[in-house]
Parts: C-alpha cells; sequence; structure tokens
C-alpha cells in the first residue's frame, strides 16, 4: 500500500484481508500525521481521512488539534466529517463551538458530527443546553435558500436526534420549507420528537388536493402520522392507498402499511368506517378482506349482534376472490346464526354456504 508522504510515498506490505490499519506500524501513523500540516490543501484533507482510517492512539487528539489551527473552511468541513465519524465524546466540544461557524459547509458538518455524537452517547444536562442553544442560534442566521439546503437539513437532524421540545417550532416551520431535503428531515425530526401536536402539520404533506411534491417526503409522513395520530388521521393516510390520488406505488405501499397496522389496533365502528371506504375500490380487494377479518374477530369477542351480517359479508367477499374454503367455512358459522335467531335470510345463507362447498369440491356439499 503505497501512502502519501513529504518528499515521495511510503510503502507499507499487507496482507489481503487484514484491516489496513493493523497492517500500519506506528511510525508510519507518525509520518501520515505530519501530512495534516502540509502546506497543500487537498492533502491536509486527504490526510484527514486518512488518520482517522488509520486510528491509532493520538489520532483523534491530532485531528482536533489540528482543527484548532486550520484556516481553509473546505479543511475545517473534512476534519469535522472523520471527528464525527467514530462519535467520540471527546470531540463534543469542538463539535458544538463549530456548529456557529460563519461558513455553512462547516457548520453543516459540524451539526451532522453532533447528530452522531448524540445518537451514540446520550448528553448530560449541561451538554444537551448547550447544544439546544448551538442549533437554534445557527439555523436562525441562516437564509431560506437553496444555497444553505444542506445546513438547514443537517441542523435538523440533529434536532431530532436530541430531540427537544424547544425544537418544535423551528422543526414545524421547516416543514413549508422550499427544498424536499430539508423537508424530509423535519419531519423526520418531528416524528422523533413524538409530540401529538405536530401530526396535524405533518398531514398537510399527504393532503388531497395538493400533498407534498416529493415522494420521500410523503412516505415520511405517512410514516411520522402512524407513530403520533394513526386512528385520528386515518383517512389521510387512506387516500394515499389510492392510485387516483397517489401515483407513486411505493409510497402506496407505505400508505397500506401505517393503515392496517393502525387498524389491527382499532375498535369495531372505526373498521367498519374504513370498509365503506373501500366499498369500491377493485384495487384493494385483499386489503378490504384482512380488514373484514379483524372486523369479524373483533365482533366475535364482543358477542355483537352485528357479527351473522359481517360473517356473511366475508364469506361472499372470500368467494368473489376464489377462496371457496375459507368462504365456506365463514358463511357456514353465518347460517348457523341467522338459523339461531330464526332470520328469514336464513335459507340464502345456507344457498351461499353450499355454493361455496361446491367451488371447494368439498364431499360436505354432499
Amino acid at each position: 500500500v503505497a501512502l502519501p508522504a513529504p518528499g515521495g510515498v511510503v510503502q507499507v506490505g499487507h496482507r489481503l484481508g487484514e484491516p489496513l490499519a493493523e497492517a500500519v506500524p506506528d511510525d508510519i501513523r507518525a509520518q501520515v500525521r505530519l501530512l495534516l500540516l502540509d502546506d497543500e490543501p487537498r492533502l491536509r484533507r486527504a490526510a484527514a481521512l486518512l488518520v482517522a482510517n488509520l486510528a491509532g492512539e493520538g489520532a483523534a487528539d491530532a485531528l482536533l488539534e489540528k482543527l484548532k489551527s486550520e484556516k481553509l473552511p473546505a479543511v475545517r468541513q473534512d476534519l469535522l466529517k472523520v471527528l464525527g465519524q467514530p462519535a467520540d465524546p471527546a470531540a463534543l466540544s469542538a463539535v458544538l463551538a463549530e456548529v456557529g461557524s460563519e461558513y455553512d459547509n462547516v457548520a453543516a458538518s459540524a451539526a451532522a458530527a453532533l447528530a452522531r455524537i448524540a445518537e451514540k452517547n446520550p448528553l448530560d444536562s449541561r451538554r444537551h443546553a448547550e447544544a439546544v442553544k448551538a442549533l437554534v442560534e445557527r439555523y436562525e442566521r441562516i437564509t431560506n435558500s437553496d444555497d444553505g439546503a444542506t445546513l438547514r437539513s443537517s441542523l435538523l437532524t440533529a434536532m431530532g436526534v436530541l430531540g427537544d421540545k424547544a425544537f418544535s417550532s423551528v422543526l414545524e416551520g421547516a416543514v413549508k420549507d422550499s427544498v424536499a431535503t430539508v423537508r424530509l428531515a423535519a419531519v423526520n425530526g418531528l416524528a422523533r420528537l413524538g409530540e401529538e401536536r405536530s401530526a396535524g402539520v405533518i398531514a398537510t404533506l399527504i393532503a388531497n388536493p395538493g400533498g407534498d411534491s416529493d415522494r420521500g417526503v410523503r412516505q415520511a409522513a405517512i410514516t411520522a402520522l402512524g407513530a403520533l395520530g394513526p386512528v385520528r388521521y386515518l383517512q389521510d393516510i387512506l387516500q394515499r392507498t389510492d392510485p387516483a390520488i397517489e401515483t407513486d406505488a411505493a409510497v402506496r405501499k407505505q400508505a397500506w402499511d401505517v393503515t392496517m397496522k393502525a387498524l389491527s389496533e382499532a375498535d369495531a365502528p372505526t373498521l367498519s368506517a374504513v370498509l365503506k371506504k373501500l366499498a369500491g375500490r377493485s384495487d384493494a380487494a385483499d386489503q378490504r378482506i384482512q380488514i373484514m377479518q379483524m372486523h369479524v374477530a373483533l365482533l366475535k369477542a364482543n358477542q355483537s349482534p352485528k357479527l351473522p351480517t359481517a360473517q356473511r359479508r366475508l364469506g361472499l367477499a372470500l368467494l368473489r376472490a376464489d377462496r371457496p374454503s375459507e368462504a365456506a367455512a365463514n358463511l357456514s358459522e353465518a347460517h348457523a346464526l341467522y338459523a339461531a335467531a330464526k332470520s328469514s335470510e336464513a335459507p340464502k345463507v345456507w344457498l351461499e354456504w353450499v355454493e361455496a362447498l361446491l367451488a371447494a369440491d368439498d364431499p360436505a356439499s354432499i
């Protein structure tokens, strides 16, 4: 392996499959760290990454020391990137100081590093308060332009990781940002914050007509609503399953996943309302059957008088879906309930049950 060094390169023998960091002796690591002081900025940037990858005792100290003296923003940006990779809490003070940098690229790298450190190392109350103050103050200084999008996204992501309620208004405002990546970071941050009051703001991103123009943002909004208020915003989520409203298949699938999870914990009236909403949806036949099954199970558990009708409908839906064996089982139970109640519908249900048995080639039909 050839490593750049003043006056040429350093050759290092390396066994294939062995981690490079373990193959490099300490004296070579020291030479590589000297490259952080090189006059050529591109070499200093490359050296920062190399020092971090080789690691070893003193690597983080060398990078932090260089950060103190480095003047070029592009190099400071890379130093912060590599300092954040191992999420070493020892770098926190330097990272927090750089969040307030006047250079957007430097502040963005610092915010990203802060997010990684805070993700792996929960901050104590003093550090947490410092981080909250630094992020809010830096966000208030940026302009709402496409040029500052990376910085806005990095700051919002860090806010989401810290999860402080002081960020709520900032994150909610960023949901209306002109750049999709910023809106995405805002939605994810609000989801991590976990405040139900934010659900209404997020719901605007999937409202019809309108809704966000970016599929990733719509997906994130659906996921966030699933965590914050799935039943309350069920109709908003459900409309995103409709191809007439949502053209993207991935977003429709996300909406169905969240809808079905929410319905698995819903009450009978909610299930009934959703079934009515889906009545004319030929694209939702399989989901309607699943919801009918949930509905029937709930009515059984509650010994509801509405069970016979619901089970009959389920049986007929299964028959139309070419699942006659399952249909026959449900229609058999439905017929027994109708017959026990001496309902005039019992003979009709009996014929439907026999039809299902015949379709399934079930000898019981004889």
